[in-house]
Parts: structure tokens; sequence; C-alpha cells
């Protein structure tokens, strides 16, 4: 098998094959995601695999699973046998030529890579920019545009909440913010909680009042730290100003957040002795909202947290999520099993590449 890739000259206007052939077969963005991952599993694994095993591994049904190892089948990419499915020679080959061109070709790897984390994660739409945001920092003004570019089709006329969460992403995301996306709407920046100590920078707060200086916004401060007595916090949470900014955040129009690393969040987080060694013990991988999870969304510990909660996110309906680099692929792939509906997702190709291929 052959595959040729190169650009056609369609009226001055250079297309490259895979987008003929996808303006040809739509379907083709939801079934190359879903062969090529089960090519990549089979690829890694030593002995043959059972169909029931295969669904389970990547999340599909039987029925689907029993169809995707029939077309492969038909084409020799894979060999079916009573004890399991195994990839054929010419399947390794296939796949590596495949992998080539995901690797060089940047339009298709990102179209595929959205797709892909698309269907994975279950997402109403996922946008992966190409780079590296930590090696390259203009990864983080493209995903600024693009995070701008939607907000423009989401946000309704009239007023609008966006909430904002804290942490470097967002804070990066936040500088190259301007007002051309308000399009004459009038927006409200609100913090999901007080502060938690470390850098004011990245403080939610701090996040927000950047997002709204940025896009010439309205902002309502949320300045509480976090380290108090449960008493102290029972008494500030019946302060007009508290209340009000916790009840507009949960009924904002948009949520900006981003995601942890439990390790990066245990630091920051002013927690005991005895939480840090349950993060370690139970294998916590990561954090929001003050919840500590392990790699299957199973909550390890919750920080106490004046503010947003994340049981809230269920009353919101545009939850975009930002996200970079590779390290934070665990931390999102859990969290994404947490939230009662995952929204959209915005990272950059190294998260994505991770979280696909392992």
């Amino acid at each position: 098998m052959i595959i040729i890739w190169t650009e056609i000259d369609q009226g001055g206007i250079l297309m490259d094959v895979y987008s003929i052939i996808q303006s040809l077969v739509p379907e083709l963005d939801q079934l190359l995601p879903a062969r090529l991952e089960l090519m990549r599993y089979l690829s890694v694994m030593d002995n043959r695999v059972g169909r029931q095993s295969l669904a389970q591994a990547l999340n599909l049904s039987e029925r689907t699973m029993r169809s995707l190892i029939n077309v492969l089948r038909g084409q020799n990419i894979v060999d079916v046998e009573r004890n399991g499915v195994q990839l054929t020679d010419f399947g390794q080959k296939t796949l590596a030529q495949i992998e080539k061109v995901l690797e060089t070709d940047t339009s298709l790897s990102l179209s595929y890579y959205e797709t892909a984390l698309k269907q994975h994660f279950n997402l109403k739409d996922c946008i992966v920019l190409p780079g590296d945001s930590l090696r390259q920092e203009s990864v983080y003004e493209a995903m600024s545009h693009a995070v701008q570019d939607l907000l423009a089709q989401l946000l309704h006329e009239g007023d609008n909440v966006i909430a904002v969460t804290g942490g470097y992403t967002l804070a990066h995301v936040g500088r190259y913010f301007l007002p051309h996306y308000r399009k004459g709407r009038k927006i409200t920046f609100v913090p999901t909680r007080g502060g938690f100590g470390g850098d004011f920078s990245i403080q939610s707060s701090t996040v927000g009042g950047l997002m709204a200086r940025q896009s010439q916004a309205d902002y309502i401060p949320f300045f509480i730290p976090e380290s108090l007595t449960a008493e102290t916090s029972r008494l500030l949470m019946e302060e007009p100003s508290v209340k009000e900014a916790i009840e507009i955040s949960k009924k904002a129009d948009c949520l900006l957040l981003s995601v942890g690393t439990a390790d990066v969040m245990g630091q920051r987080r002013n927690i005991t002795p005895d939480q840090r060694r349950k993060i370690s013990q139970e294998a916590a991988v990561g954090e929001a909202f003050g919840v500590f999870f392990d790699k299957e969304g199973r909550e390890v510990i919750r920080y106490p947290r004046i503010g947003l909660q994340i049981e809230d996110l269920a009353n919101i309906p545009n939850i975009i999520t930002i996200v970079g680099g590779r390290a934070k692929a665990q931390a999102i792939a859990a969290f994404y099993k947490t939230v009662p509906h995952p929204g959209i997702l915005f990272c950059d190709e190294a998260l994505a590449k991770q979280v696909l291929n392992g």
C-alpha cells in the first residue's frame, strides 16, 4: 500500500488530498480515528486480544468493535481467530505509513487529533493548536485567538458573564485577549474562587481581571484567601459582595477553566501532610475546583474552597477547558470522567499526541 500525499492547486488555492477526500466522504472524520486507535492498540500487543477486551479498552460497544474488526479484516489489516485479533504484518506497515503522514503533515494531524479527541472524550467540540505551549509562547497566543473566535460565536446579544479559574495556562492565554470578540456585547468576568497563596499572577481573581482589562469588559472582584478557619469562611460567605460573586459565577454563560496535575497542585495548595500522603498513596493524577482525582476520575481528596464547586458545572451551558503540555494528558483524561458534561476542549498538539498515542 502506497500513501500519496500532495497538494492540488484549485483556482489558486492549495488543497491537500485529505481535504478533498474528506469533502467527498464526510464520514471519514468519524471512521479514521476509531480504526487508527484500534490499529495502534493492537500494534503494541504481543498476543491476540479478544473482541470484548478490545471494546472495553477502547471504550466502544461490542457491536461497534465487531464492525471495525470486520472492515479491517477485509483489508487484511487484522487477522481474526478464535483466540482473538492480531495486527497483520501488512497492518503494521500500513500503520507506520499513516503515522509518518500524520507526523509530517500538520493540517492532517490537527484535523485527525481534533476528531479523535472529540470522540475519545465525547466533547461538544475540540480545537487543537500546533506545537507545544511549554516550549513556544506563540502557542498560547494562537490558543487565545482561537478561544476568542469561539466566544464571538457562543455569546448571545446583550449581557454575558464569563467565569474564570486560575493557573498559568489561563494567565498566558489572557495576555492576548482583545476587545474585538465582544462585538458590542456587555461582558462581565467573574473569578470562580478566592486565592490560595503562591504566585499572585495566576490567581483566579488576577486572571479574571486581566481578561476583563484586555477585553475592555466589566469585572467582579473576588479577593478572599482560602486558608481560613471553617467559622471565618462561613462568616465571609454571608458577606453580600462574596455571595454576589459566587452566585453570578454559578449562573455564568460561559466558564473558562484549566486542569492541573496532582503533583503541581499539591504544592500550590496549602494541604496537610496526611492529605499529601493520600494523594500519593491513591495515585491522584489531576486537580480541578479543589478536587484531587485519580485516573478513573474518582475523588481522592477535596480541598475546601470558597467559590464555584465542580458540581456547579452542570448548570453552566458553555464549558471551555484550556490545557497545554503532554504532562497534563492523564489529568485531562481523568477530569473528563468527573464532569457532568465535557463541553469544548482547546489544547496544543503536544497534549493531543500524548492522550491519543501515550
